[in-house]
């Protein structure tokens, strides 16, 4: 009776996956299940349906499929992924010398092959992964030490989905001949073969978990996420994070594993964590990962190698909750990012959502969230060398070796001081303080939102300098930096409304650097270009954005705030959204027909968008510039206590030095 309840179990799940594994007799696909059993497959193909396509199973039977198979996962029995290195022989870098001719990528035959027919000549292998180190490694992410994936690779213990995973990454930047303008088909080709493979992997009953395959499927969640395939990408990004818990890498990795194996727990972790936190940027998705769940310590400098650089147990937590005498002197860059990752989760929750649930104190109160986050904010400051002065020259004091800018070196180090910005920008983005006091019910105090709208406008500003000063340099692109700069230049697009003639001016200036950033970057990144786009059809409402940005409360305007205009707001900073390629605004055409894009302001027609950029330089403000100080912000208010503010565009400059 049991086996009949199996047997029926199993041909209902065939049933459901619809996925062909191999061809039993006549013509008839036979799917994993059946197969496994060596019964009549049960599988029928649909109206029109294309048997040899694995696509053709569904997006919510994969996911069922997939549950049903962690569901089953023992972790006691996983002993902390001891083996996670053990791969099958027959997955190593024997599969190097299977050459791909490159002309075949446009046969969609082809494409649906042999997993193992799809990576390129040796040579090409190896050049797109120097690439992926250069461009892709600390770029926030980071799986491995370089050294230690190479020797894996050397050695045949790099499994093939994981190789076409780092390939599909790397693809976003090379130049090679071989690919000849065709990157993206092979970012799809590369990314597809990995998943299909994973999946197959996943119902392997004789296979354990691997710490590979979150690796794998974490990079192949940042290529659907960039692509505008954001469906797929949530739904990988829901498996690395399951996967990450089901292996216990939110834990110390246990002793008996290598110094290196130890070390690349931890980093593929702290990976699956960040990206958990970056694409929560929106207001229906808050991230899945608890801070409080994440004992595992912190990440070491993942350019260096030595046991004394892994004897650190900082965790998450105890880092946040240190004394004054006993704040770390020598965090690594990667933990810099970290914490303002952790703190960009706190702001998700907080700002970026639509419905405010009045907390139980005021915004401006010393024990409210607001206060938490922002002590959290200044407490960075004390430990991050880039806010002690000018970003270029950071730049040129801690990440200069020899002649040029270490890319792997600059890479947390510039990420940090992004996602420090970034926060700033949403907790104190004017839209959406207004969010939060719309329903009060008491007088808002008008120094608050002075000083709240002047923070907002300063790291607005430091932040559209800072990824300016990237692209001059020539520095590498991350994918997350569009979504930085397009929130900063929503900010610069409601300013361009002040009042004051010179706050209006230099906004203008910063929000078309902003877009002409993002079209910079669409040769990197697709979904740059679509961001670009929505900016450009930002059109608020005039009276509205002053009111927005200054302190004076108009309690007449509140009936206005859901403005059509500043609901557009909520999608533009809505990162899945920003990024999705099926909306009707993601394209040059729906850009060139609103209404907002005028004589002067830059378009996706604009040809030469270095002399754009050079044009825009011009006129960026200075470190020598006046700095701006709070009585703009509401022209009717003159407070002589306000005499000396950081410049808006250089930090570490008072008016005094700037004279």
């Amino acid at each position: 009776m049991s086996e009949e309840r199996e047997t029926k179990r199993v041909r209902q799940a065939c049933q459901n996956c619809r996925r062909k594994k191999t061809r039993c007799s006549g013509e008839k696909p036979t799917c994993a299940f059946c197969a496994r059993l060596k019964q009549e497959c049960c599988y029928e193909p649909g109206p029109g349906s294309d048997a040899s396509n694995p696509t053709d199973m569904t997006l919510a039977a994969r996911v069922a499929l997939l549950e049903s198979k962690l569901s089953l996962l023992d972790s006691a029995s996983l002993d902390f992924g001891i083996s996670t290195h053990e791969v099958p022989s027959n997955d190593g870098t024997r599969n190097l010398d299977r050459h791909l001719v490159f002309s075949a990528l446009d046969s969609p035959k082809t494409r649906r092959g042999s997993e193992a027919d799809v990576l390129p000549p040796l040579s090409i292998v190896l050049a797109l992964i120097d690439a992926y180190f250069r461009y892709c490694h600390c770029q926030p992410y980071c799986y491995f030490e370089e050294a230690f994936f190479r020797r894996k690779l050397q050695d045949g213990k790099v499994p093939s989905y994981l190789l076409k995973a780092v390939l599909a990454m790397a693809a976003h930047f090379s130049q090679d001949p071989f690919l000849d303008g065709n990157q993206q088909d092979m970012i799809d080709l590369y990314s597809r073969s990995a998943w299909d493979e994973i999946f197959e992997k996943s119902f392997s009953e004789d296979d354990t978990l691997d710490i590979t395959v979150i690796q794998a499927i974490n990079m192949l969640a940042v290529v659907d996420f960039t692509t505008g395939k954001h469906k797929l990408a949530w739904v990988k990004i829901g498996l690395s994070v399951r996967f990450a818990q089901s292996l216990h890498l939110t834990m110390d990795p246990p002793t008996e594993l290598t110094l290196e194996e130890q070390e690349e727990r931890v980093l593929t972790f702290w990976s699956v964590y960040l990206l958990d936190r970056l694409v929560s940027c929106g207001t229906t998705r808050p991230p899945t990962i608890l801070d409080s769940d994440c004992s595992v310590r912190l990440p070491t400098d993942c350019t260096k190698v030595g046991a004394e650089l892994r004897s650190s147990q900082l965790t998450l937590q105890t880092l946040q909750d240190l004394t004054d005498s006993a704040m770390p002197q020598n965090l690594s860059q990667f933990a810099h990012t970290i914490l303002m990752a952790s703190v960009l989760g706190k702001v998700e929750r907080f700002s970026l959502q639509k419905h405010i649930s009045g907390g139980q104190y005021k915004l401006w109160h010393n024990r409210g969230e607001y206060c938490k986050i922002y002590s959290l904010l200044l407490d960075f400051e004390t430990y991050s060398d880039a806010i002690l002065v000018p970003f270029p020259e950071a730049l040129d004091r801690w990440c200069w070796t020899g002649d040029a800018i270490d890319q792997r070196r600059v890479g947390h180090f510039v990420f940090s001081t992004i996602l420090y910005h970034l926060n700033h920008c949403l907790l104190h983005h004017p839209f959406l303080l207004r969010n939060h006091v719309k329903g009060c019910k008491t007088r808002i105090p008008s120094s608050f939102l002075k000083q709240a709208l002047f923070q907002g406008l300063e790291h607005a500003s430091l932040l559209t300098s800072a990824l300016r000063v990237v692209q001059q340099r020539n520095m590498s692109l991350a994918s997350f930096y569009a979504y930085a700069c397009t929130a900063a230049a929503t900010i610069h697009k409601l300013y361009t409304f002040h009042e004051d003639e010179r706050v209006a001016n230099n906004s203008k200036v910063l929000f078309e650097c902003s877009v002409l950033f993002l079209l910079h970057g669409q040769d990197v990144w697709r979904h740059y270009s679509r961001m670009a786009y929505a900016l450009m059809q930002l059109d608020p409402d005039p009276a509205l954005a002053r009111w927005l940005v200054t302190a004076a409360s108009e309690p007449s305007l509140d009936g206005t705030f859901a403005d059509a205009s500043m609901d557009f707001m909520w999608d533009l900073l809505d990162y899945g959204w920003l990024c999705d390629s099926a909306r009707p605004s993601s394209s040059p055409e729906a850009c060139d027909k609103t209404h907002n894009v005028g004589q002067g302001e830059p378009t996706f027609s604009s040809l030469d968008l270095d002399q754009g950029m050079s044009t825009v330089d011009n006129f960026m403000p200075k470190s020598s510039a006046l700095p701006i100080d709070l009585d703009y912000f509401d022209p009717t208010v003159t407070d002589p206590t306000f005499g000396t503010w950081v410049d808006v565009i250089e930090s570490g400059l008072t008016r005094e030095s700037a004279e």
